[in-house]
């Protein structure tokens, strides 16, 4: 009997496997059902619900925030206008320029205020220019038609300040000689072989022929008076001469007395 009994209770045993075999089989297949349900869930959208819209971090990609301006002339900043950065080009020029007036202006302001304070002779300033005439005298003498003067032994006070010899002009051959006098007075020499009248009134600025005469060098000139020059005038052939100016007669006498032939 006892090994009667543990002959059946070992042959459960034995069986145990074909037993366990059909649970096991049950469980795969309730496995595979419970993954069929659940994939049609997923696939199905109403049994997942409504789809809303996706929260940031899930998937969803975020929409591009604007970029923030730059400062000017950085890239991506906002571009300078071209019209306003004209001027500021011409500015430096300008800046300049208005520099170099002020500068300028300051250098003849020191320039003028040295000009000032240093002393001067002002009869200088208003000297006339003299002239070298023996020259041009000697020349004019070999052509003239007369027997052409010049002064000889004058002090050096007397500066010569014109020359002139016109061969064929409005009053025949003309010469002409112009000073300075010591007391800064005009005088000069003119002669001509032209008509006496019209050569006398344009010399002398029309002074008038008086009666009186003067005694230079042994001959006898006359006196002629007018508004701007006075004159001594002496005829001699077809020669005219006349010693004139703004001095007095005195003075346009020591003129006369020193006149001589050009070599």
């Amino acid at each position: 009997m006892a090994s009667d009994t543990e002959t059946r209770s070992e042959t459960p045993a034995e069986g145990g496997p074909e037993t366990g075999g059909a649970d096991q089989t049950r469980a795969t297949r309730d496995t595979r059902e419970a993954d069929t349900r659940e994939a049609d869930t997923r696939e199905t959208p109403e049994a997942a619900g409504p789809v809303g819209p996706a929260e940031p971090g899930e998937g969803a990609a975020k929409p591009a925030e604007p970029a923030e301006p730059g400062e000017p002339g950085e890239p991506g900043g906002p571009r300078e206008p071209a019209a306003a950065s004209q001027p500021a080009a011409r500015r430096p020029k300008l800046k300049t320029a208005r520099d170099m007036l002020l500068s300028m202006a300051v250098i003849s302001a020191g320039a003028f205020g040295f000009w000032l304070l240093v002393p001067h002779d002002e009869s200088l300033d208003t000297a006339p220019l003299q002239v070298e005439y023996e020259v041009a005298a000697t020349t004019a003498a070999r052509v003239a038609p007369y027997e052409l003067l010049v002064p000889e032994g004058l002090n050096d006070r007397w500066r010569a300040t014109s020359v002139d010899y016109e061969p064929e002009g409005e009053h025949g051959a003309t010469w002409r000689l112009g000073f300075v006098d010591p007391d800064d007075e005009y005088a000069a020499l003119a002669q001509s072989d032209g008509e006496a009248g019209p050569f006398l009134s344009r010399i002398t600025q029309e002074a008038e022929a008086t009666d009186a005469t003067q005694r230079v060098g042994g001959r006898e000139w006359t006196r002629y008076e007018g508004s701007k020059y006075d004159a001594l005038v002496l005829r001699e052939g077809d020669a005219t001469t006349v010693v004139f100016g703004t001095a007095p007669f005195s003075t346009l006498g020591e003129l006369a007395a020193a006149l001589r032939p050009a070599a």
